[in-house]
């Protein structure tokens, strides 16, 4: 297989278009898009998908692929041509022929608005053309400049198939996707192609560490561990590896099969370039292995650019030593959590809610890793496949349940729990919880009961209230809460990550309620965050007397933790010490 890239005006030649391809058919977006990404790209190469072509005698080649890109580039030319009439314009220098269509050939050129309904590939052509005249608008500046970004950064990648594969089996494989045109393909094709100046031996090495390599980035940890880009973004994994040497996924789609031919022509030897690729990967391999560094560079990379994360991270710590990797990861984290001060945060502010989130996954994450056992390690990929928001531990009355089906889904939630407090063993310490005085056993009870029977009547209602429900809502919270209002409830001490989807009558339940949720969750083996669970299952509580209540003694405890955990990172502590002062 030949790749070479080609300037849009050393495109020379007849290409044939054969019958069993359609016509063209690119409409007014295809084309604009064409255009502006040329013209926003300005003085950067730019590179159009490969053009696939098979010769056939001099200067003809049937058109595999391109066609659409192939046509849409004669317009332009056409129409620039037309705009430098009578100046020293360099024109398009090939034609486009078809088997089945030889009067489209013509049209190309003639562009008859008349005849535009005459057949489908008219139509669309003749659209295209005017596409491009309006976004012109014949305005001289930018004709000129768009020119010059055309003729002079614009490649193509011309792509020569082995000859032993006909016209028809790779347009087949084209359109199922499946014929090797990646970044990672193009590269491969650098190494094991046919003409490449390896030997045996070498290709047949790369071949096997190249498998290795692929093999390894399927693994959910480690691909998760390295980027944020969902697996189905990276059909190839390898691409992933090549892109964070290239510097990045870039907007220009084989930038990184261009990075990668051009290092090896600096460097003359292909087998250089394949150890600098090894040397790279074994060096991911190296951070992931670490269990410090895997847990350190993982939450920067969760927090950071899908790619540009990571290769901020191999780039400037590159030559350090392990202790040294470790003390310049810590410097990362600390200007990650810069703004974050505990006791300011709150839910209400769109801006602390970011800061949350951050502030939560890095106390999940330091908290798994200072587990003495080495085999424990945060689940990066089971995080990052889950759309995790932040949970209020206890929620409050919510304006959001505005439907008698949120309504009763809500009412149905609570009186479970309840119901599991009318007997008398959970009630005697539910009231010394909530301090009570003079508060009987039967009163309690009585109470409790009366505000099932209101739940069950509300429940038979078609329709409810709203205003009644409100009430009722109110009265539920009042039992079920240590405090029925405070600060507290926006406050870090009042949140954690859960993933309970769109359920808005879990979502606005009291502490209880949500207990019962994640154990159920947990049963049914559903990832629940390690500190999530710690919460509701009151591990940080020294002495937990009640597990039906969210109160002062837990939030603190809760706080305490994650400021603890926290405290390397954080540039002011919760609750400092005032100044001694000098009257």
């Amino acid at each position: 297989m030949k790749f070479k890239t080609k300037g849009v005006l050393e495109i020379k030649g007849n290409f044939f278009v054969p019958d069993y391809q359609r016509g063209y058919r690119w409409g007014k977006n295809e084309v604009k898009q064409l255009l502006g990404d040329i013209y926003e790209n300005g003085l950067k190469s730019y590179y159009l998908q490969p053009i696939v072509v098979k010769p056939i005698k001099g200067e003809d080649f049937e058109l595999i692929d391109g066609q659409q890109r192939l046509t849409t580039l004669y317009l332009l030319l056409n129409y620039l041509e037309k705009s430098f009439s009578g100046e020293s314009k360099t024109s398009r220098k090939y034609e486009i022929t078809y088997e089945t269509r030889k009067e489209t050939h013509s049209y190309l050129t003639d562009l008859d608005p008349n005849k535009k309904e005459n057949n489908i590939d008219f139509f669309f052509i003749y659209n295209a053309y005017r596409t491009i005249k309006e976004w012109f608008k014949d305005d001289r500046s930018t004709i000129n400049k768009f020119y010059f970004y055309l003729t002079e950064y614009v490649k193509i990648i011309w792509y020569e198939p082995e000859d032993n594969v006909s016209g028809v089996e790779l347009f087949t494989r084209l359109n199922i996707g499946r014929i090797p045109l990646t970044n990672s393909e193009l590269v491969r094709a650098l190494f094991l192609s046919r003409n490449s100046d390896l030997t045996q031996a070498e290709q047949l090495e790369i071949a096997a560490e190249w498998d290795s390599i692929e093999k390894e980035l399927h693994q959910p940890s480690f691909w998760a561990f390295l980027t944020n880009y969902q697996p189905e973004d990276y059909p190839n994994r390898i691409d992933l590896l090549f892109d964070l040497m290239a510097g990045g996924k870039s907007r220009d789609k084989y930038a990184t099969f261009f990075y990668f031919n051009n290092k090896i022509k600096e460097k003359e030897k292909k087998q250089d370039v394949w150890k600098e690729i090894v040397a790279y990967f074994a060096r991911l391999k190296e951070w992931y292995g670490n269990r410090e560094i895997f847990h350190k560079v993982g939450f920067l990379v969760s927090v950071g650019n899908k790619d540009k994360a990571l290769i901020n991270l191999l780039n400037n710590s590159a030559g350090k030593k392990k202790d040294e990797v470790s003390v310049y990861l810590d410097s990362e984290i600390k200007k990650e959590m810069k703004e974050v001060n505990l006791g300011e945060l709150t839910y209400q502010k769109n801006k602390d809610q970011t800061l949350i989130h951050r502030t939560l996954l890095l106390f999940n994450i330091l908290s798994v890793m200072n587990v003495k056992d080495e085999s424990l390690r945060f689940p990066f990929d089971k995080y990052k496949n889950n759309a995790w928001s932040l949970e209020h531990i206890h929620a409050q009355n919510a304006e959001t349940l505005n439907t008698t089906e949120k309504q009763k889904e809500w009412l149905s939630i609570h009186k479970e729990v309840l119901q599991s407090m009318v007997e008398r063993e959970n009630l005697e310490n539910v009231i010394k919880e909530k301090e009570e005085q003079g508060s009987s056993i039967e009163t309690q009870i009585k109470k409790l009961r009366n505000l099932l029977n209101a739940i069950e009547k509300m429940e038979q209602q078609n329709s409810i209230v709203k205003a009644q429900f409100d009430e009722l809502q109110k009265e539920v919270f009042e039992q079920l809460s240590k405090e029925t209002e405070g600060d507290y409830l926006d406050s870090l001490a009042n949140m954690a990550l859960l993933n309970i989807g769109n359920n808005a009558a879990l979502n606005n339940s009291v502490f209880e309620v949500k207990r019962r949720k994640i154990i159920e969750m947990d049963k049914a083996g559903a990832y629940i965050p390690y500190c999530t669970r710690m919460v509701f299952f009151k591990y940080y509580t020294s002495t937990p007397s009640n597990l039906y209540f969210w109160g002062a003694d837990d939030r603190e405890a809760y706080i305490k933790a994650i400021e603890e955990t926290l405290k390397p990172y954080l540039k002011t502590e919760l609750n400092p010490e005032p100044e001694n002062t000098k009257a």
